[in-house]
């Protein structure tokens, strides 16, 4: 998410970067998970299976983050919902609070609003969207709806981010937390008074 008060959300964030990811740490975290579980008195296959499918999105996290790297973007996860993209500091924050899966699909979204910033043609595409300052287009149905449809457009360059780098994580899982996500915009796009 691309808050509309960019200035602002970019100098809170510059100030409160958070941790960066480290493998190691999600790891021995993963496995600390599993052991809870057998205390619990889980199965140790239902157990395994958990241990398996969140070590996945951490292998897939690693992957993402390597990405990011080649590009310039530094990643941080710190207190805070789902995930923005600042384009001007060319960073990632994404909720340390968040499972690995949501992490994941957090993540490539955000990836998806760099790709789109990337290219020259792209502005001009979403010129009434998030980089506006006009308050007089900001209050207007248009801005809303251009960035409802960066925000479409950013999930799918974000799946094929997935692709190109062979991520293996559950694909329903993703597509449900974009759909969770896209639903908040879509209400909030036609949440106006008289929809100028």
């Amino acid at each position: 998410m691309t808050s509309t008060s960019l200035a602002a959300d970019e100098e809170k964030a510059s100030q409160q970067k958070g941790r960066q990811f480290d493998l190691t740490f999600w790891t021995a975290r993963v496995a600390k998970q599993h052991a809870r579980l057998i205390k619990k008195g889980v199965s140790a296959e239902f157990a395994m299976k958990q241990y398996l499918f969140t070590m996945s999105h951490v292998r897939a996290l690693n992957k993402i983050i390597g990405w990011c790297d080649k590009r310039g973007l530094t990643v941080y996860f710190r207190r805070h919902e789902n995930g923005s993209y600042s384009e001007a500091y060319k960073t990632i924050t994404i909720a340390a609070n968040a499972l690995p899966a949501k992490q994941v699909a957090y993540l490539l979204h955000e990836c998806g609003h760099h790709l789109i910033s990337q290219h020259a043609s792209e502005p001009n595409r979403f010129l009434m969207g998030y980089g506006q300052t006009d308050s007089a287009i900001t209050r207007t149905f248009q801005h809303r709806l251009a960035c409802l449809e960066e925000e479409i457009e950013a999930w799918h360059r974000g799946r094929n981010l997935a692709k190109k780098l062979k991520l293996r994580f559950d694909d329903d899982i993703i597509d449900f937390i974009r759909v969770d996500c896209l639903k908040s915009y879509i209400k909030w796009t036609v949440k106006m008074k008289g929809n100028k």
